[in-house]
């Protein structure tokens, strides 16, 4: 599948993948949290959907170390609000199933759908893409 890598390094990679109109955070290692590479990254996924159309994102966190509560905060309170702005439609994640990542993204699905955002959890990133993708939007 036809993609472009929005940002890259060796914690989290990001793709956009045009023919579906997804973005995807694959987070690449359990590295010590650093507020200023999670705050970029998702700032750069706003950032790319003002530009090209984004109906779908999906974060494959299986990898991804604790985030702090404030950032997860952050996340509710600013990315999500700015995803809905920006045209994101769906959101999907996929996750180890650990009571701890369960928890958090439990909070990010409630907070989602106050905005009108379906996000749901996923272990497996083909079945993530198979639904975000049932919902293709026509534009």
């Amino acid at each position: 599948m036809e993609k472009e890598i929005i940002f890259q390094n060796e914690i989290v990679e990001t793709i956009y993948f045009p023919k579906i109109y997804l973005v995807e955070n694959k987070w690449l290692q359990k590295a010590a949290f650093q507020e200023e590479v999670y705050r970029t990254t998702f700032t750069r996924v706003i950032d790319f959907a003002r530009q090209k159309r984004v109906d779908f994102f999906l974060s494959d966190i299986r990898n991804e170390g604790v985030v702090p509560t404030s950032e997860k905060n952050w996340f509710k309170n600013v990315i999500l609000p700015l995803a809905v702005e920006v045209g994101i439609k769906y959101g999907a994640v996929i996750t180890s199933g650990n009571v701890f990542k369960t928890y958090y993204m439990n909070a990010i699905i409630k907070m989602g759908s106050i905005f009108d955002l379906p996000i749901k959890l996923f272990t497996d990133r083909e079945k993530a893409i198979k639904w975000l993708t049932s919902h293709v939007i026509k534009k």
